[in-house]
């Protein structure tokens, strides 16, 4: 039986009252139906998260039978146990991933991509006001922009490797992490930008989900790699059944064909007579396959390569900007200089990632669990608070205080995000939950 712990309570409810306040302060004092529908979503929450005797985060190795909660904030990409299949002792080694370990490495990966995410938004917002500094701004979103492979290649690896899961399951699972905190945030920033004012239920309802369904967000113009993630976990399920029993050798050979393609496809269609050259290899579903490769263990031995072309990639990223071509174009596809810089970060990361202390990987495995909700919410973080406290969006901050700024939002964001997963999106878990169990009961009683 759960009992209300008073000592949870009292964090709970000062913590919902603190986000609440934010929020309608940034909201200029609206008082609106869908701020009381969110107090009684937050006070919801706040009572399940202050119950004592509650179930633990299952571990990693979890027991037959047992079902997996489905835990807020983390992505299909992020789940809990899909980390777990690549232990560093094994990939030190050269050897297969030991399963029972919960690997550190996808965990600063996932933190190194939201603060990459965050760093090449204040960069762009900031190229708005070039002046002596803009080479050096360019150079610094092209380097950053590598948060685009390195979120797909992320997905590619913890995704793609075999799991005794089914496609309907497969399919449920990245549901509820991906889909509900997507509506959930865009809903959020609808409101913060006052498109609900004046619609009825229906009519928001239709705004909302028309906008998701078209894939046009402008108020989060970054959605769309979120979408591109989607439509990859789409087909996900199905490559897992191709990957499975496929030899490592034709598996390099099929990376490196990967590779050739998306620098065929980069620059044939530049060449007189638009000549184009591309497949499935040489977009993002490319990149996700190069990620699987890169993570399995004996790919470790080709580590120093990877390094090495990642430096490589970073002095052709230079030469081009430098030459004053634009990469905002080509960046948003799967470009094989961010490939191969994002592989020498995998390939950094899975050699030296075992030397993480027990401490560091907890403090790691929480940041990363909010990694997801601190991507969804640090567009608001950006174009709100830090747009009062530093001016972000109107006035130039120099290269210095980029970072600040970006470091800023990376702190708030995790704060929000881990308030708004527990406090609101938990809820409503909660409640989908109940009804799944509550038509099951019915299917079972007829």
């Amino acid at each position: 039986m759960h009992t209300l712990d008073i000592k949870k309570l009292i964090a709970w409810g000062a913590y919902a009252l603190c986000m609440l306040a934010v929020f309608l302060y940034y909201d200029r004092f609206v008082l609106s139906l869908p701020f009381a529908a969110l107090c009684l979503l937050v006070f919801s929450g706040v009572l399940l998260n202050s119950q004592s005797g509650k179930e633990t985060e299952p571990s990693c190795k979890e027991r037959p039978g047992r079902k997996v909660r489905n835990f807020s904030g983390k992505t299909g990409d992020k789940a809990l146990c899909a980390a777990s299949e690549a232990g560093a002792a094994g990939r030190s080694k050269g050897r297969s991933p030991d399963k029972g370990f919960r690997d550190p490495a996808f965990d600063i990966l996932r933190i190194l991509a939201v603060f990459l995410v965050i760093c090449a938004h204040v960069f762009q917002a900031e190229l708005g006001f070039s002046g002596e500094d803009s080479m050096k701004l360019r150079l610094m979103e092209g380097i950053t922009l590598v948060c685009n492979p390195l979120y797909v290649m992320l997905s590619g690896a913890l995704l793609l490797r075999w799991k005794e899961e089914s496609i309907p399951e497969f399919y449920a699972r990245r549901l509820g992490r991906i889909v509900l905190p997507l509506v959930t945030y865009y809903a959020f920033y609808l409101w913060e930008n006052g498109l609900f004012r004046g619609l009825g239920l229906w009519e928001a309802l239709g705004l909302m989900f028309g906008n998701l369904i078209a894939c046009h967000t402008p108020e989060t113009p970054y959605y769309w790699l979120i979408f591109v993630i989607i439509s990859l976990y789409v087909v996900f399920p199905f490559l897992r059944y191709m990957l499975r029993d496929l030899p490592y050798g034709v598996l390099s050979a099929m990376s490196v064909l990967a590779l050739i393609c998306m620098t065929a496809v980069s620059f044939t269609a530049v060449l007189p007579g638009a000549f184009f050259f591309g497949n499935f290899l040489s977009g993002w579903l490319g990149a996700a396959i190069l990620g699987y490769f890169v993570s399995q263990g004996r790919s470790r031995r080709f580590d120093l390569i990877f390094m090495l072309s990642g430096i490589a990639a970073l002095f052709f990223i230079a030469y081009m900007i430098m030459n004053g071509t634009d990469l905002t174009v080509r960046y948003a596809s799967a470009a094989p200089e961010l490939c191969l810089l994002a592989m020498a970060l995998f390939a950094l990361t899975l050699h030296f990632s075992h030397k993480a202390g027990g401490r560091l990987r907890r403090v790691l495995s929480l940041i990363s669990e909010q990694s997801y909700g601190m991507i969804l919410i640090h567009w608001w973080v950006l174009y709100w608070p830090l747009k009062r406290i530093f001016g972000f969006g109107d006035r130039s901050l120099g290269i210095p205080l980029c970072f600040l700024c970006a470091a800023a939002s990376f702190v708030i964001s995790l704060i929000a995000a881990f308030g708004i997963n527990r406090l609101v999106i938990y809820p409503i878990e909660i409640f989908f939950r109940f009804v799944r169990k509550s038509f099951h009961k019915l299917h079972t009683i007829a």
